[in-house]
């Protein structure tokens, strides 16, 4: 792992363009009690939600994790989710001047 660590330490900043499908995650925690008896399904009682960049978008926040500077092209909704996916990506460094709607 040192040998590793020493690559990655040894990358300078470069400017990087992601181009690919960009896609909002949403994840759901919580406990499942008991099964519908409607329908076989979990019941589950929602504790917390989380959203986060997910497809293309995860490959940006792990070169930006490595102090890379990332443009993003792609296209989003014109919609919430959409608007929550630049939010989070420019709350975490992208440029995302090049994102079409």
């Amino acid at each position: 792992m040192v040998g590793l660590a020493r690559v990655f330490n040894s990358l300078q900043a470069k400017t990087v363009l992601v181009a690919g499908d960009l896609v909002l995650d949403r994840y759901t925690f919580g406990k499942a009690r008991r099964i519908s008896p409607e329908a076989p399904v979990p019941v589950v009682l929602v504790e917390r939600e989380e959203q986060r960049p997910g497809g293309s978008g995860n490959v940006v926040l792990n070169l930006l994790s490595m102090g890379m500077k990332v443009v993003c092209l792609g296209r989003v909704g014109d919609d919430e989710p959409g608007r929550e996916l630049m939010h989070l990506l420019t709350a975490e460094g992208a440029d995302t001047s090049a994102l079409f709607v």
